[in-house]
């Protein structure tokens, strides 16, 4: 791919988007919306730091490495909320808390070992976006044996398309350098998915405010009878 000199900066605002767009068109009472909220809020004050950390030349690692445990909290809080299972649920809260307990203990080890935050995120930010991608399919894989659901009318299934894409290249993308390659020659690709990610934001807000939906349904199997 030729280098886009443009692609980074429309990239950035498109994560402005969400944000401006839910202030003024989001309305209505389903379940998510305050934690979606402060999540597009989260996102774009990271962008907003990544950029004027930038243009100062000043490093921005361990700013990363707090973005990432508040990020995978919030959104396993979204996804927690859509959850109908309770023992699906149950588990759910022990997965936020191992997770929470595990990540500080392993960066604070590897830090305290002499690794850079730039080492400890090429390790932490891939899992956790392993981590966030299972939790992706699982909403999608309840949305779809749902047969009173939608999907491509309910504002959960986009929230679900949008992490799993972004979180499926973005770590991979974050693990590049792990086995030796620049990750700043994959940018490019990661602006252009960043920009779908966020599109696809803009569409949970649409159907959020236009397609009120109710809780999802707990079935045993994917055969319902009516």
């Amino acid at each position: 791919m030729g280098y886009i000199p443009f692609l980074p900066h429309i990239s950035g605002i498109s994560t402005l988007l969400p944000v401006i767009i839910s202030f003024f068109y989001l309305r209505g009472n389903g379940s998510g919306k305050k934690q979606m909220l402060v999540f597009w809020i989260l996102a774009a004050c990271s962008d907003i730091v990544g950029f004027i950390t930038a243009i100062n030349r000043i490093n921005n690692h361990w700013f990363l490495l707090v973005f990432t445990f508040c990020e995978f909290l919030l959104i396993a809080n979204i996804l927690k909320s859509w959850e109908p299972n309770i023992k699906v649920l149950k588990n759910y809260k022990w997965v936020i808390f191992s997770y929470a307990t595990i990540y500080i203990l392993v960066a604070v080890t590897l830090l305290n070992s002499g690794f850079l935050p730039e080492d400890v995120n090429g390790f932490i930010r891939p899992v956790s976006s392993l981590l966030i991608c299972f939790l992706a399919m699982r909403l999608f894989y309840t949305i779809f044996i749902d047969l009173d659901v939608i999907p491509h009318k309910d504002y959960r299934f986009y929230f679900a398309a949008s992490i799993l894409i972004y979180f499926a290249t973005g770590g991979v993308i974050f693990a590049i350098p792990l086995v030796g390659f620049e990750i700043s020659s994959f940018w490019q690709f990661h602006s252009i998915i960043n920009i779908i990610h966020n599109a696809l934001f803009i569409a949970v807000i649409y159907f959020f405010r236009n397609f009120p939906v109710g809780p999802l349904k707990q079935h045993n199997s994917i055969i319902s009878i009516r």
